[in-house]
């Protein structure tokens, strides 16, 4: 975050039971409501870690129950990640994706988010566990010397990126409508995708 930005940083820490440390930092975007969303839960045995970015909604995206729609599907993962801490994590997430997924609405204006969450035993001798990535939000592990990114691949497969990159060279000056139209009609296909938002 440039310095300039600085003021729209916040950071959270976050005390627990086991022998970890969980600090959270938020910035929001300069031109958007804030649509992103985490959650830091104990249950027995286990801690579920999850940061949920809502994707910013285009002019055609549906208002949900009077709510924006990324702050509406970015509310609904939290929840049920929340809610079904005994659940696997992917189940879980799949089930919120049948909720929200509404194929009447072009892909790029449906209400979603991306999210990357991580359950894990509270042994103190081990924070190893289980993580899951829809989208494009990352999860890094310090390992020694180095961060090492825990899903190092795109979140589109390598033709949809180079496609979308040439498309961005070719419309420097492009409006947002104009780039979610490119997004409508570049990305739309799930096959475009390595992990698609939710």
């Amino acid at each position: 975050v440039d310095s300039s930005s600085s003021e729209r940083v916040k950071r959270r820490d976050v005390s627990l039971s086991t022998a970890l440390a969980v600090t959270l930092w938020t910035a929001k975007a300069r031109d958007h409501p804030y649509q992103d969303s985490y959650l830091v839960s104990e249950h027995p045995g286990a801690l579920r870690l999850a940061v949920v970015d809502g994707v910013t909604p285009t002019e055609e995206t549906p208002v949900v129950g009077g709510i924006d729609g990324a702050v509406s599907a970015a509310t609904r993962m939290v929840e049920a990640l929340g809610s079904h801490l005994s659940r696997p994590l992917q189940p879980v997430l799949l089930q919120v994706n049948r909720e929200i997924h509404d194929p009447t609405v072009q892909s790029r204006a449906r209400p979603q988010a991306c999210v990357v969450t991580l359950d894990f035993p509270k042994l103190a001798h081990s924070v190893s566990g289980l993580a899951v990535r829809a989208g494009d939000c990352e999860l890094w592990a310090w390992e020694g010397r180095v961060w090492t990114p825990a899903f190092p691949d795109d979140m589109l497969k390598p033709d949809a990126r180079r496609s979308l990159q040439r498309w961005s060279e070719r419309h420097p000056e492009a409006s947002k409508e104009q780039v979610e139209g490119a997004e409508e009609a570049l990305l739309s296909d799930p096959n475009q995708w390595n992990t698609a938002p939710i």
